[in-house]
């Protein structure tokens, strides 16, 4: 696992699996989470979104489905 600490990241795409962010923000950007373990600590967003791939897209589809998750949740 990747540890990245201390950074502003500002209007990037940034794949949350397999890192650790310590004390960061996240600044007007896509958050990608395909299922696997990641670390925020610390972290602050600022106008973010969140984006879900492969098995965690099915996650929130099934979830939506069952009526456990509001459909705007997710664009």
């Amino acid at each position: 696992m990747e540890r990245i600490s201390n950074q502003t990241i500002t209007d990037a795409t940034i794949r949350l699996d397999d890192y650790e962010f310590i004390d960061c923000e996240f600044v007007n950007c896509n958050l990608e989470y395909s299922g696997g373990f990641f670390i925020l600590n610390g972290v602050r967003k600022v106008n973010c979104r969140y984006v879900f791939l492969g098995p965690a897209h099915n996650t929130v589809a099934f979830l939506q489905a069952i009526g456990l998750l509001n459909s705007d949740v997710v664009r």
